[in-house]
């Protein structure tokens, strides 16, 4: 869905120039929470995108990942270069 994308990359804008102390003055809460209430993804783009993405990242699913983790994360690949070990 366009909308979609044009929020992971506002939001991808906005993690660029916030310091993870920034983004995390939200309460914390599960990733899933976070991408679905405070960034308002559809389930479509988390389940085929987010999930499985983070899934291998984190190893668990994203209902008992923190947002604050997510946060850290998400600007970490935003800012620099992602790589396959």
């Amino acid at each position: 869905d366009l909308f979609d994308k044009i929020k992971v990359g506002m939001y991808r804008l906005y993690s660029n120039i916030a310091s993870v102390q920034v983004l995390n003055e939200t309460p914390e809460m599960s990733t899933y929470e976070f991408l679905k209430q405070e960034q308002g993804l559809s389930d479509d783009i988390i389940d085929k995108f987010f999930r499985p993405f983070l899934r291998g990242i984190y190893l668990s699913e994203l209902e008992d990942q923190s947002s604050h983790m997510f946060n850290f994360v998400f600007k970490m690949l935003a800012d620099g270069s992602a790589t396959l070990p």
